[in-house]
């Protein structure tokens, strides 16, 4: 799950290891820090796998701030499991 932002639409990357196993995008929202729920299928881990979260820091244009706009901050809030 992440938090989406009214100033941009963030990008996240999910890795296990070195491989991307999912790549989402914040919806466009009016409505600040509303939930946004993403699928990945289902994925066998090993003791030591590595699992990555990445996000990008970009800006829509939207949310003035001085000579520049706000920029994206990659709200990550957490895992959902499913077995279905």
């Amino acid at each position: 799950m992440t938090l989406c932002e009214t100033d941009v639409e963030s990008v996240y990357r999910v890795r296990v290891n070195d491989d991307v196993i999912g790549e989402f995008t914040n919806p466009e929202t009016e409505e600040g820090y509303s939930e946004a729920h993403f699928r990945i299928d289902p994925v066998t881990l090993d003791p030591n796998d590595s699992i990555t979260v990445e996000s990008n820091a970009a800006a829509n244009g939207k949310i003035p701030e001085g000579d520049e706009t706000a920029y994206s901050r990659g709200l990550w809030i957490g895992w959902f499991y499913s077995r279905g």
